[in-house]
């Protein structure tokens, strides 16, 4: 009688597998998110507004990203825009401490990052029409 339900079970989570459907990037179609809703949509794609308090980068290493964190400073930042070295020139136009205490729009798929046992949600930003300054 084990055996029947072990071959059961066996059949239904292989078939299961075979017949699921692949995972398909969403598209958050909501109003825009504040950077304190971004934690219930990693994975999609959001518009997030809100204002950059802090601009931290590792200042030992040239290869690291640029982390624009928003509302209060890390650790406890809700979200931080990641702007890596190689697109710093084209997209900050090489300064990021302008986005300083403004307050700017970013669109892109959210993501979840650990950095020093605290868990980040971040926007990579690899283009300029991603990261604009609100002026509202």
């Amino acid at each position: 009688m084990k055996l029947i339900i072990f071959c059961t079970l066996l059949v239904f989570v292989c078939f299961n597998n075979i017949f699921a459907q692949p995972y398909k990037h969403k598209t958050y179609t909501g109003e825009i998110l504040t950077p304190s809703e971004v934690k219930f949509h990693i994975g999609d794609s959001v518009t997030v507004i809100g204002k950059i308090v802090e601009i931290y980068r590792d200042d030992f290493n040239d290869n690291l990203p640029f982390y624009l964190n928003f509302e209060i400073k890390y650790p406890h930042n809700p979200l931080a825009a990641v702007v890596y070295w190689h697109d710093l020139n084209f997209i900050l136009n090489k300064n990021p401490f302008l986005y300083i205490n403004k307050v700017v729009k970013i669109t892109g798929t959210l993501n979840a990052i650990k950095s020093n046992e605290t868990i980040v949600s971040c926007i990579t930003i690899n283009r300029t029409n991603q990261i604009i300054i609100n002026n509202k």
